[in-house]
């Protein structure tokens, strides 16, 4: 079942990664304006670290897991941060032709994250 659900997790941030990939204009648009740092780096290093981070929930699911459960902890926060500023354009977390508002993302973030820590408990 652990195998099934990082397997899933996997999915989702590949999926993440190529479609921010996919547009990259786009999300270095969506970067910025979610108030990222080096928005044009960040739309090249982040999908590159999703596909690490899909490959390592492949082959050692529970480490994976774990890197997963940070990884989405740092989204939410600056999600978070950046909502309580007034600034709610989302993150462009699957491209940014599906934009979605910060609440919705962190939702979602907050369901991955469930699935991330079932891995970890039972890997």
């Amino acid at each position: 079942m652990s195998r099934l659900l990082a397997a899933l997790l996997a999915a989702v941030f590949a999926w993440a990664a190529f479609a921010k990939l996919r547009d990259r204009p786009g999300t270095t648009r969506a970067f910025a304006g979610a108030a990222l740092p080096a928005p044009a780096r960040l739309a090249v290093a982040v999908p590159a670290g999703e596909i690490v981070l899909a490959g390592l929930l492949l082959v050692a699911p529970a480490w994976g897991a774990t890197a997963a459960l940070a990884v989405l902890a740092g989204f939410s926060v600056h999600l978070a941060l950046a909502r309580r500023r007034g600034v709610d354009v989302g993150c462009g977390c699957f491209g940014a032709a599906r934009p979605v508002p910060a609440g919705r993302e962190l939702a979602r973030n907050a369901g991955l994250a469930l699935i991330a820590l079932i891995v970890v408990v039972a890997g």
